[in-house]
């Protein structure tokens, strides 16, 4: 039998392949051959086309039997981004959508795919979800089902990444070098949100993978076609495009204590000098 395995992923060109090798049947089942039960996370005010869009890809997905449930809610709005207000009944729905569904589906792998603010809450509540009981299976959890997770226009905090890591066998997050929001959201709350949908994680716990996209064209048809499909269906890991340099990194850095600090030295300006 012919086992897909995949190199690790070079940290100076960031680029990787696949490549295959017979070895004897030692009675191991190819995981493409087992089917998989994929959740879609969509972040703030979304239409969810592109998870339309992925549903009608997986149905015609040659490498492996797919099936595409969307886990979380449309009512997420800005200023649940920017207040922070409500959301533990969004991660609730969230985590229970994903144990419900699980149950219908025993004999499926999970794997799941977060956008934006969806990135945020899932990091929230991985470990419970990670640690729930599989009631299809005696003394599991629903963690030993779980494949892959997929971070695309994430605003995660970089302190999550160990936690994601250690609750699926492969984390991957797609940085967008076009993408703003992420600096955005990191901006408005730092103390909750950290630019990783822009910059990466940049340790050893995820997989950066980096693309010229926006926080649109991540969740575009082709990049989900040619990018994430491939990966959760078996592991293969397309070649980005080289990462941006950290003079990128430290200029919006800068920028950002700039903004926080403005209101600071007007008030001092404005009071103590006039």
């Amino acid at each position: 039998m012919a086992n897909v395995r995949e190199r690790s992923l070079d940290t100076n060109t960031f680029s990787s392949d696949i490549y295959a090798e017979e070895q004897p049947d030692d009675g191991t089942v190819d995981p493409s051959e087992v089917p998989l039960l994929l959740f879609l996370v969509p972040g703030i005010r979304t239409d969810k086309l592109w998870a339309h869009h992925l549903r009608g890809a997986t149905k015609v997905w040659p490498q492996r039997k797919i099936e595409v449930k969307i886990a979380g809610s449309d009512r997420i709005s800005s200023a649940h981004l920017i207040f922070r207000v409500g959301l533990q009944a969004f991660r609730s729905e969230i985590k229970n959508q994903v144990i419900d569904t699980s149950q219908k589906f025993p004999d499926h792998k999970i794997s799941f795919i977060c956008h934006s603010m969806g990135s945020s809450l899932f990091s929230e509540i991985v470990s419970e979800v990670h640690a729930s009981p599989d009631p299809t299976k005696e003394g599991s959890t629903i963690g030993s089902r779980i494949e892959n997770i997929l971070f695309l226009g994430s605003i995660c905090k970089r302190s999550k990444s160990r936690e994601m890591s250690m609750s699926c066998a492969t984390f991957v997050n797609d940085v967008g070098t076009k993408d703003i929001l992420p600096w955005v959201a990191s901006t408005v709350n730092p103390f909750k949100y950290n630019d990783v949908g822009r910059f990466g994680f940049g340790n050893s716990y995820t997989t950066d993978r980096f693309f010229k996209n926006n926080h649109k064209s991540c969740t575009s048809e082709e990049h989900l076609t040619e990018h994430a499909l491939p990966f959760l269906s078996g592991g293969y890991m397309s070649e980005p495009v080289p990462p941006r340099t950290s003079i990128h990194l430290t200029r919006y850095t800068y920028l950002r204590r700039v903004i926080w600090a403005s209101p600071i030295v007007y008030f001092l300006v404005s009071h103590l000098l006039f």
